[in-house]
């Protein structure tokens, strides 16, 4: 029958870095997935301070954190920490109060950490199309104000650019047998007013698709 695992080999299985520290700021304990995110093992880390804070800031941050877990509090915060070989991730931390004995004073600091990478781009990801659809609202609510054509026009081609990810991005209207340029976003403005015969475009070719719209 297979031994029950301690608390050493649980600690040293997890993927999370696990970590902990004394009233002082100085690491007691470093485990293997502190290791394999920061870059330094526990020789180099027990003893001493944390070092994976990036910038003041986050020095701050850790200190008011940390003054919080010792009057008892468990604190969660997403921040910033670096890498032994220089590069910053985005990270999730949980610090908790560690006690001398049961219901005895607090003596130390236990830290859950937390690759955020990915969680956070899709928050940047998530903002910036929530910003960009705010804009498209905007441009609606334009063609139904007092807004210039030409204006509303370009804050189309402004936001379509942004929702594509494009280097440049045109508005044009069908006139007859061409299409003309009206509005411009990263392109040369000259362009604004050139006719484009739309057998040479591709309209031409989603008009033969038999498509009844076209965008």
């Amino acid at each position: 029958m297979p031994s029950a695992p301690t608390p050493e080999r649980v600690l040293a299985a997890m993927a999370d870095a696990v970590f902990a520290g004394d009233n002082f700021g100085r690491v007691t304990y470093w485990n293997s997935g502190a290791n394999r995110m920061f870059g330094w093992t526990a020789a180099q880390v027990v003893g001493n301070e944390f070092p994976a804070a990036p910038d003041e800031k986050a020095v701050r941050e850790r200190t008011e954190a940390l003054a919080r877990v010792r009057a008892g509090e468990h604190v969660s915060m997403i921040t910033k920490r670096r890498r032994k070989d220089g590069s910053v991730l985005d990270v999730w931390i949980v610090f908790s109060p560690m006690r001398a004995w049961r219901d005895g004073p607090i003596d130390g600091w236990l830290a859950v950490v937390r690759d955020a990478t990915r969680e956070r781009a899709i928050q940047r990801e998530l903002r910036g199309r929530v910003e960009l659809v705010s804009r498209l609202a905007s441009v609606v609510a334009g063609v139904n104000s007092d807004l210039e054509l030409g204006t509303v026009l370009r804050r189309i081609s402004e936001s379509g650019r942004e929702l594509l990810s494009a280097d440049g991005a045109s508005y044009a209207v069908i006139d007859g047998d061409d299409l003309v340029v009206t509005a411009v976003s990263g392109l040369a403005a000259t362009l604004v007013g050139e006719r484009i015969p739309v057998a040479e475009s591709v309209v031409a070719v989603l008009r033969s698709s038999g498509r009844a719209s076209i965008a």
